[in-house]
């Protein structure tokens, strides 16, 4: 079972509408990966967090990120994605 202290944050990465991004080092590992944390508040925020992640372990492809699991605690939730290092697509764009 996934945990927040099987995980160092590195950096922020960003934050949005529905959470934040941080850059995470898994300890057991050194897997670099990044977690988006979004606040629950009440059953609404715990749905959307959970689909969103549903949605992630049911779409692979080699064009999204890949889901490597999601976990939560008393008040957030988490998902785990696959770290790219080449910083945000707009640069490319």
């Amino acid at each position: 079972m996934l945990k927040k202290s099987d995980y160092r944050v590195v950096r922020a990465l960003g934050h949005g509408g529905f959470g934040s991004a941080f850059q995470v080092t898994e300890i057991a590992s050194g897997k670099q990966l990044v977690w988006k944390k979004m606040a629950i508040a009440n059953k609404d925020d715990r749905r959307m967090a959970l689909a969103e992640a549903e949605m992630l372990r049911n779409n692979k492809s080699d064009y999204l990120v890949e889901y490597y699991g999601s976990f939560e605690d008393e008040s957030e939730f988490y998902i785990l994605m696959e770290y790219c290092d080449k910083g945000d697509l707009r640069k490319y764009i």
